[in-house]
């Protein structure tokens, strides 16, 4: 899968439908017309399209980037308590983009 901007990919089309000959009319039919604004809908409705192991491999970087060194060095049982806290909010973060946002689909 190759991921792409979808929303320039609406504004080539929308600008591609926009186009006209030199005498100012538009060289697209409107069957044309219709069919690249059925093509715009379905690039619109389709969901967001993202690289699953590079947002966890962030996220994890993130998470152990203060986890261990940071409540090692914590005296404050309250900073404790938030560290760990912030730790269950990030492996909770990763288990939700692994498992692709939407009831684990």
């Amino acid at each position: 899968m190759r991921l792409i901007d979808a929303d320039k990919l609406i504004e080539k089309l929308r600008d591609f439908k926009e186009y006209e000959n030199d005498d100012g009319r538009p060289i697209h039919t409107m069957s044309e017309i219709q069919r690249i604004d059925r093509c715009i809908n379905f690039a619109q409705a389709e969901s967001t399209a993202y690289d699953v192991d590079k947002v966890v491999e962030h996220l994890e970087t993130a998470r152990d980037g203060y986890s261990t060194a940071q409540l090692m060095t914590a005296t404050n049982d309250e900073l404790v308590k938030r560290f760990i806290a912030k730790e269950k909010a990030m492996n909770l973060s990763i288990e939700i983009v692994k498992a692709g946002g939407i009831d684990g689909d």
